[in-house]
């Protein structure tokens, strides 16, 4: 029953934070939304504080899972990474008010060990994204030299490009032209590398 009003809670600020900046948001907003008195969000929550990290912190709980069966699939890896995009971009453009917001100066002043936290899913998420691309290397899919790190951030990086440029209205984010250009660029990298060494070996040659 607890369970069941924490998340009732959430889901009625999660409502109430998606448009509005932290600041502008009071805990009478959120008990209107969620039909509860006041009183009965600080038994679960401490302040607004605590219930926004614990708001964004379960988000990015339910997203690691989400990430996870999407890399626990049987699909090829550009498929994998098109799924990986598209959750990931939908998530950015929904939250796209809390996650600066949770990572701004000023919160981290009023809940320190927030970032921290946030920087901790975040190694979790990447850790997934890594565990694709790797097998994308095993697969072929993509160059067995390739830095990992380096593209896991350009990955990332392009979808939140995507997700800011197209906004959150879009209905669809074009994900898969992000995927063919990284594993192309990839592919297209490794294919220069071994004319480069077969130019090489001709010229060795006696």
């Amino acid at each position: 029953m607890k369970a069941d009003k924490r998340r009732a809670i959430l889901r009625a600020a999660e409502r109430v934070f998606r448009d509005r900046r932290f600041h502008e948001v009071l805990l009478d907003d959120v008990a209107a939304a969620a039909r509860v008195g006041k009183g009965t969000i600080y038994l679960y929550f401490s302040s607004k504080e605590d219930l926004f990290f614990s708001l964004v912190s379960d988000g990015f709980l339910e997203l690691e899972a989400r990430l996870a069966k999407v890399a626990a699939t049987g699909k090829p890896v550009g498929d994998k990474l098109c799924a990986f995009g598209e959750v990931l971009t939908a998530v950015l453009r929904e939250r796209h008010m809390m996650i600066p917001a949770i990572m701004s100066p000023e919160f981290a002043r009023r809940r320190p060990d927030a970032r921290a936290a946030l920087q901790s899913h975040h190694r979790r998420l990447d850790g997934i994204l890594a565990g694709i691309l790797e097998e994308g290397v095993r697969a072929g899919a993509v160059r067995s030299d390739a830095d990992i790190h380096t593209f896991t951030c350009a990955f990332v990086g392009g979808l939140h490009g995507l997700a800011r440029r197209r906004g959150r209205d879009a209905l669809r984010l074009p994900v898969r032209g992000l995927v063919d250009l990284l594993l192309k660029g990839a592919q297209s990298c490794r294919a220069a590398t071994g004319r480069k060494r077969k130019k090489q070996q001709l010229q060795d040659q006696p």
